[in-house]
């Protein structure tokens, strides 16, 4: 297994955009089209997805893996954390799709008072930070990261859990986890990931 950290795993996305080439939104939808095919291989449609969506291209990713999820004839809905007015420009290209391409159910939280109410049955996708977190989540991030370590749902981050540092590892709220989704490669910080049991790694071609 290789491991890169967070600067490495940017270095080998805008290589592959170079010289394949492929443009980043073109890169995300491949991405999350094979987190989808392992989603479909792993759980049945009995269950509701919980999309818990960043501002960034980790939120970009979330709202591609929903939408992609829906086609599939998945019940899917979206929790955008809305606490800030930058987002990327691939986030808003997927947001846009979602908008015009699906009749998925979009929540845009402002308050920790607006959570969702989630089964045991139900599987939470976190897709609130990527491997760009270079600092302590904080405010509305660190209470929703908060609540949904909270529940007993399936949970699987993508790229990395919510909370953790791509490039070092310090005190923090404990990450999102039980299952972490690696689009490319896995990242060193996930080899300390602090927990428990449940923790797994896993690729799309697993």
């Amino acid at each position: 297994m290789k491991l890169f950290r967070s600067d490495q795993i940017k270095q080998i996305d805008e290589l592959t955009i170079k010289e394949e080439p492929v443009s980043s939104i073109d890169l995300m939808e491949r991405a999350s089209s094979e987190v989808v095919k392992w989603f479909i291989r792993k759980f049945d449609r009995s269950c509701r997805i919980f999309v818990f969506a960043g501002p960034g291209n980790n939120g970009g990713d979330g709202l591609a893996i929903a939408r992609l999820l829906e086609f599939n004839r998945f019940e899917v809905f979206i929790i955008y954390l809305d606490f800030t007015d930058k987002t990327s420009q691939d986030f808003r290209k997927n947001l846009e799709r979602i908008k015009t391409e699906t009749k998925i159910n979009l929540l845009y939280l402002t308050s920790k008072g607006q959570f969702p109410l989630i089964s045991d049955r139900d599987i939470i996708i976190d897709a609130i930070f990527g491997t760009g977190l270079s600092r302590y989540a904080d405010g509305l991030a660190a209470e929703i990261i908060g609540l949904i370590n909270q529940e007993r749902a399936v949970k699987i981050s993508i790229d990395i859990p919510s909370g953790m540092f791509g490039m070092i590892m310090k005190k923090l709220l404990q990450p999102i986890t039980h299952l972490v989704s690696s689009f490319r490669k896995f990242h060193s910080c996930l080899l300390r990931i602090p927990g428990r049991s449940e923790n797994w790694l896993f690729s799309p071609s697993d």
